[in-house]
């Protein structure tokens, strides 16, 4: 008995389904972005707003004050007496930082310049006072300024 002809079937190529795993990225991007919305600081301030606002980030040194006169660097609770202590700290691990003040807008005026005035008493020159983007209803009018 004789074979009958035999056509050799080619072999089926692998493949990469790409459904499932753009299914996984898209559900990761939507689980980090989740998150991310929920990381705080945990101090509640409302800034004051100005144009020039920027909302660059970058490793600075934030010192906060919230509207209770509560002050916090890098989102630990520190009293307003060991403030200096802790920015002499944190300038000996790294005197070329920046500290971001951030200050809530119902703060008096010299709690805020007292506070500013430690921290320039610590030896660091160059202090960013952090603000809000201004929203276009609270622009002052052309004459009531």
């Amino acid at each position: 008995m004789s074979r009958p002809f035999v056509i050799p079937r080619p072999r089926k190529r692998p493949e990469i389904i790409l459904v499932p795993l753009i299914d996984i990225l898209l559900n990761l991007l939507i689980f980090f972005m989740l998150i991310a919305s929920y990381i705080n600081l945990g101090i509640t301030l409302t800034l004051p707003s100005a144009k020039t606002a920027s909302g660059e980030s970058s490793p600075y040194i934030v010192v906060a004050v919230d509207s209770s006169l509560r002050t916090y660097v890098n989102g630990d609770a520190v009293a307003f007496e060991q403030l200096g202590a802790r920015l002499v700290a944190l300038r000996q691990a790294d005197a070329s930082r920046i500290v971001r003040l951030r200050v809530d807008k119902s703060v008096p005026t010299g709690t805020a310049v007292a506070v500013l005035d430690l921290i320039r008493g610590q030896g660091f020159a160059d202090v960013v006072l952090d603000t809000a983007p201004e929203a276009a209803d609270e622009r002052p009018s052309a004459g009531g300024r």
